[in-house]
């Protein structure tokens, strides 16, 4: 699908916020993750005014039923897609534990049981050929990066949110990471654009929303590029992250059977820190949890 501008939209676009939303990988139909909010709703712009001419493209909104707004927001979001002439699919959710108070630093609670439950959604909608974009910027990345570092994590974690991955029988797209929140909001504002708040973000009970109202502010005074510098060190992680994934999948042909186990006489050849790499790659790929850094002494010696 080649994109080309939309002057039926009324807006021009900065080229820098147009060139990364032109450039995706090839897909069929293109699907917009809308949530409502200010980063979201200014994607849906960008990419309606780019796409909206080759028909295939369509939004998809989540409700969570969990906010108070949480029914308002839908009907704002299919407002806008009324306004856009753009399809929105959206999807009720009922969120597994939302009752629960267990929201705080115990790692996870209830925005980790909302997160699953909209990757499920996603997932089971995504046909073959079809791309999902979704408006995480610089911030968010930054924000996964602390909030895992504080939750213990190793390289993989610390690479933070990959640009693309796969998700059901589709892909997943982020072409906003290289923006600071502030630099998509002030092109928001600039343009007009009108979005939905979440009550819930100001809640400080939330690991996230403490880091991003309480922690980065201080952070970002003292070290203005802040946000840009752990861009450049999740990159650098995820990177490193790939070539250890490489040496893993080496290292499985050399101690695997032939139905995947291990071979633990194989395995006790390879050093502690490939062992405990190989480990992790073979749970992964079989679609095992992997162990948390603290049980690694006792996974090691169950093991060998």
């Amino acid at each position: 699908m080649t994109p080309a501008g939309n002057p039926g939209s009324g807006k021009d676009w900065p080229e820098a916020l147009c060139t990364p939303v032109r450039h995706l990988p090839d897909h069929s139909h293109l699907r917009i993750a809308l949530s409502g909010g200010m980063d979201s709703v200014l994607l849906l712009h960008v990419a309606t005014w780019l796409y909206a001419h080759s028909g295939q493209i369509s939004a998809v909104h989540i409700n969570h039923q969990l906010q108070p707004n949480a029914d308002q927001t839908e009907r704002f979001c299919r407002s806008i897609c009324r306004q856009l002439g753009v399809p929105l699919d959206s999807h009720r959710v009922t969120v597994s534990g939302r009752e629960s108070s267990d929201i705080g630093a115990s790692g996870g609670g209830i925005e980790e049981a909302a997160r699953n439950a909209r990757y499920q959604v996603f997932e089971e909608i995504l046909a073959p050929g079809e791309l999902l974009l979704m408006a995480h910027h610089g911030d968010d990345q930054a924000e996964t990066v602390l909030f895992r570092l504080l939750r213990g994590t190793g390289m993989a974690g610390l690479g933070g949110m990959p640009v693309t991955r796969p998700l059901g029988a589709g892909r997943l797209y982020r072409p906003l990471l290289d923006f600071s929140r502030a630099e998509l909001h002030g092109w928001a504002v600039q343009h007009g654009i009108e979005w939905m708040e979440d009550p819930s973000n100001i809640d400080e009970r939330f690991d996230r929303n403490f880091l991003r109202t309480s922690i980065f502010p201080l952070l970002k005074s003292r070290w203005p590029s802040l946000i840009s510098r752990m861009g450049h060190t999740a990159h650098s992680c995820r990177e490193g992250g790939e070539l250890a994934a490489k040496l893993a999948e080496i290292h499985f042909k050399q101690c695997a059977g032939p139905s995947g186990e291990l071979c633990l006489s194989a395995l006790g050849a390879l050093s502690l820190a490939e062992q405990k790499n190989l480990l992790r790659w073979w749970a992964r790929y079989f679609r095992y949890q992997p162990p948390a850094i603290a049980d690694w002494p006792q996974v090691l010696e169950d093991f060998l």
